[in-house]
C-alpha cells in the first residue's frame, strides 16, 4: 500500500497491525508520528479532510520557488531608477526657481541689496548667484570674479569661489577670484578663508593672496578695495592679469606679445580714462600703445629705440 494511503488510514484509527508495521518500516516514520502527537495537542473545532489537507500539503512542498528573469530583475531596477530620476529632477527645478542670479557687464559695477540687507557691489564681468528661498537658513552665495561685500550681523555668512571660500558673521570684505588668482582683504570684522583643507583668518588691514601656487599674508592700509572709488591697483601681478582687468574695465581688446605677460606691475590704473590707464600700465616698462578708432581695440608694443 502507498505511504499516503497508509498515513491516511493511520489518521483515521483504521490501520492493521500488519499495516502499522509496514507503516513503521517506511522512511520518515518517527517525524510523523511526532506530528501526529503534538497535534493532538491543539483544538480543532472543525471537521478536516485529511485528503485534501495531504494534498494541499504535498503541492506546497513539491511547488518550486519562484524564479525571477533577468528582464523581469531589469524592468524592477528601471522603475527604482525612473523613480528617483523623476524626484531628482523635481528637486533640480524647485533649485532652479529658487535660484537668483545678479551680474556686472563689461565697464559696470552693479551694486545688490540681499534678502537680509547685507549689501554686494559687484565689479566688471562679475556674477553673485544665490538659493532665495533658503537664505533665512543659510546665507551662501557663489561668486564669480570680484566683489566687495557690507555683510549684516546674523548667521554664518559664506562665499563660494573656485579657488577657496570665505566665512563671516558680520564685516566688510573683498573677494577677488580670476584666471587662477584668489585674493581676499579684510576691512573690518573677521574673516575665516578656506584654501584646499587649510584654514586662515584675517583681521582688519590684512589680505590673503593666492597666486601661482604660492599663498601670501600680507597688510592693507585701504579701507576699502580702490575699484569701489573708480580705480584698480596691483602689487606685483604678472601684466597678463593687467590687461585683463583694462579689458574689463573699458570693454575693449588688448592685443600684446606674450613676452610680456610675465612681468609684474606695481601701480594703479582709473576707470574712467582708457588713455591715461594705459600709460599708467605701458609707461614703467617701456611700452607704448595704439587704440584703434573706434576705440575698442588696444595694440601694445615695445617702443622703437
Amino acid at each position: 500500500m502507498k505511504k499516503e494511503d497508509l498515513i491516511l488510514k493511520w489518521l483515521d484509527n483504521d490501520l492493521t497491525p500488519e499495516e502499522f508495521r509496514e507503516l513503521e518500516a517506511m522512511e520518515g516514520f518517527e517525524t510523523y508520528r511526532k506530528i501526529i502527537e503534538k497535534g493532538g495537542d491543539f483544538p480543532n473545532p472543525k471537521t478536516v479532510d485529511p485528503v485534501k489537507g495531504l494534498e494541499d500539503l504535498q503541492a506546497r512542498m513539491k511547488s518550486a520557488p519562484k524564479v525571477i528573469s533577468f528582464k523581469e530583475r531589469i524592468r524592477y531596477v528601471a522603475g527604482i531608477a525612473a523613480a528617483i530620476a523623476v524626484l531628482f529632477t523635481a528637486y533640480l527645478f524647485y533649485q532652479q526657481q529658487s535660484q537668483v542670479n545678479f551680474s556686472a557687464d563689461l565697464a559696470e559695477h552693479s551694486s545688490i541689496s540681499l534678502p537680509d540687507q547685507s549689501q554686494v557691489t559687484l565689479n566688471a564681468q562679475s556674477e553673485i548667484s544665490f538659493n532665495e528661498k533658503e537664505w533665512s537658513k543659510r546665507r551662501s552665495l557663489k561668486l564669480k570674479g570680484e566683489a566687495w561685500f557690507k555683510v549684516e550681523k546674523g548667521s554664518a555668512f559664506k562665499v563660494n569661489t573656485k579657488s577657496g571660500w570665505v566665512q563671516v558673521l558680520g564685516t566688510q570684505f573683498n573677494v577677488y577670484n580670476r584666471e587662477g588668482i584668489f585674493k581676499v582683504s579684510c576691512y573690518e570684522g573677521a574673516v575665516k578663508v578656506g584654501v584646499g583643507e587649510e584654514e586662515y583668518t584675517l583681521r582688519p588691514g590684512q589680505e590673503l593672496l593666492l597666486a601661482e601656487g604660492k599663498l601670501t599674508m600680507r597688510s592693507i592700509g585701504d579701507a576699502h578695495p580702490s575699484w569701489i572709488d573708480g580705480s584698480s591697483s596691483f602689487e606685483s601681478i604678472p601684466l597678463a592679469h593687467i590687461f585683463k582687468e583694462i579689458e574689463r574695465q573699458y570693454d575693449v581688446t588688448v592685443d600684446y606679445r606674450k613676452q610680456l605677460s610675465s612681468q609684474r606691475f606695481t601701480g594703479v590704473f582709473p576707470h574712467d580714462n582708457l588713455d591715461q590707464a594705459l600709460r599708467s600700465v605701458c609707461q614703467p616698462f617701456g611700452l607704448e600703445f595704439k587704440i584703434s578708432d573706434d576705440g575698442k581695440n588696444v595694440k601694445i608694443s615695445a617702443i622703437e629705440k
